[in-house]
């Protein structure tokens, strides 16, 4: 009866043990550590390194920045732009959906040996080797490598966007790919009745205007997902990424969440 009776027992404790386990029940993975680098070049200094016809970066470079774009409304594709206290740049992802992995606002590190600083619309950008297409100076960054060379670090607070107007848009050199934010502006009254974009089309330009008449030019992808929005008919003010193509000073949208024309329309002054 004795070992029966033990028998018994081990068979129920047996039960219970795996009757207790829950194979679905898995730890939390543990948050990947932020990156902490020390920069030894501003964005600025990088930039100003770029030659014409691009060039391999082969020194030990390396720059910060925080990241003004964001990839999730689709209006900017395969591409990271960060800023700092000098300027900012673009930098060429085969990643896509990188606002799951570089969220505004959040510092990046970027090890610069290896790609290659190259410029389109002389605007210059940091991509991956020379381009087999002839119109660019640089390649994608290919998604496997794009995580060693771009480093997350730290999450924070969003850069503060520089207050201009269009009477005093910032130079190229000073301001290109950086985010700038405009007061007490309005679409042109006879652009009303259109979207932001045509649907699947590369880029389409829309005209924004201040009430002295200065305009600006806002490019929308068509892959965006407000592209087929009716522009709002308001005036207010309108938060973006300045770009440069060439001479031509250009605004990108990140979010609808940055435009804020919902004030009366004003009338221009003669």
């Amino acid at each position: 009866m004795t070992s029966r009776f033990k028998y018994i027992i081990a068979c129920l404790m047996v039960i219970f043990t795996f009757s207790s386990c829950d194979y679905n029940d898995f730890d939390d993975p543990q948050p990947e550590q932020p990156v902490e680098l020390t920069p030894n070049k501003t964005i600025r200094e990088l930039i100003n390194m770029y030659k014409k016809g691009g060039d391999l970066i082969t020194e030990e470079i390396i720059i910060a920045g925080k990241v003004i774009s964001s990839d999730r409304d689709g209006n900017i594709y395969k591409t990271l732009i960060i800023q700092d206290e000098t300027g900012g740049i673009k930098i060429k992802s085969g990643l896509t959906g990188l606002y799951n992995f570089y969220q505004i606002g959040q510092t990046v590190y970027v090890k610069c040996k290896g790609l290659q600083l190259g410029a389109y619309g002389n605007s210059v950008e940091i991509g991956y080797q020379p381009s087999t297409d002839s119109s660019y100076e640089t390649d994608y960054i290919p998604a496997g490598l794009f995580p060693s060379y771009v480093l997350a670090g730290k999450k924070g607070t969003p850069i503060t966007p520089n207050v201009v107007d269009l009477n005093n848009i910032p130079s190229r050199t000073s301001a290109d790919n950086t985010l700038i934010k405009l007061e007490n502006v309005q679409f042109l009254e006879s652009e009303l009745n259109f979207t932001w974009s045509i649907d699947e089309s590369s880029g389409v330009n829309r005209t924004l205007q201040d009430i002295n008449g200065k305009t600006i030019t806002v490019r929308t992808s068509g892959y965006s997902k407000f592209a087929l929005n009716q522009l709002p008919e308001g005036s207010g003010s309108f938060t973006a990424i300045l770009s440069y193509f060439n001479t031509t000073p250009q605004l990108t949208v990140i979010s609808l969440n940055d435009v804020k024309l919902d004030n009366p329309r004003f009338t221009i002054n003669n």
